[in-house]
This record gives structure tokens, C-alpha cells and sequence, in this order.
């Protein structure tokens, strides 16, 4: 059996690794640090490594919502999510994850689009 992409990506480390970065990088970017302006960073961040490492086919995460749950009253919209794509692309690259996998990991994050956008016409 081919190993899953959270063991091609090299596991809980580079996960949590990826997503610590992502969050700096999202706090500071002027488009989307508004959401963050509140928010329990530690947190948010283990929430996040525990569903990434659920959707990269590790173990199955905390969070028990869903995506557009727990997104439905962000109103964010299709340009700040192309800025988190952008900036986890350039994490992605940042920490060494190949190219391949990294276009494993944003088509994943792409699924996910219709449940997190909610302003479309952007």
C-alpha cells in the first residue's frame, strides 16, 4: 500500500510545521489578519494540524464541525482564500515539501473552497 500524503509530507512534524508558519504568515498579511485579530493562535493551529492530518490521511481530527460550519460566518471571500493559497504555497515551498506534493496538498485545500468562501463575486 502507497503511503499516504501526511507520510509523503514526513508526518506530524512537517504538518505542525507548515501550519505554525501558515498562521504567522496569515497574522501578518494585510488582506486576512483581521480574522485573526482575536483568535487563540496555539489553538487554531493544533485544530488545524489535527484536521490537515485527518484530510492528509492520518489520524482523525478533534474537530467535530464542519468546514462550512466552521466558517459560516467569516464572510471571507474567493480573493483571501487565494491569499491563504498563496501563502501556504509558499510555505509549502519554504519548508522543502516537493512540488508534487505540494500540488497534492492545495488541490485538497481546493476542495475545500465552496465550504469556506462565502463571497463569490470577487
Amino acid at each position: 500500500m502507497a503511503d499516504s500524503l501526511y507520510e509523503r509530507l514526513g508526518g506530524h512534524s512537517t504538518v505542525f510545521e507548515a501550519m505554525h508558519r501558515l498562521y504567522e504568515k496569515m497574522q501578518n498579511d494585510p488582506a486576512i489578519s483581521h480574522y485573526f485579530d482575536s483568535m487563540d493562535i496555539v489553538s487554531l493551529t493544533r485544530k488545524q494540524v489535527s484536521f490537515m492530518t485527518q484530510v492528509f490521511g492520518g489520524q482523525p481530527p478533534e474537530e467535530t464541525r464542519s468546514l462550512n460550519e466552521i466558517h459560516e460566518n467569516l464572510n471571507i471571500s474567493n480573493h483571501e482564500f487565494n491569499v491563504l493559497v498563496g501563502l501556504l504555497r509558499e510555505t509549502l515551498t519554504e519548508i522543502g515539501v516537493e512540488v508534487a506534493i505540494q500540488h497534492e496538498v492545495l488541490a485538497i485545500i481546493e476542495d475545500g473552497r465552496d465550504d469556506i468562501v462565502q463571497i463569490h463575486n470577487e
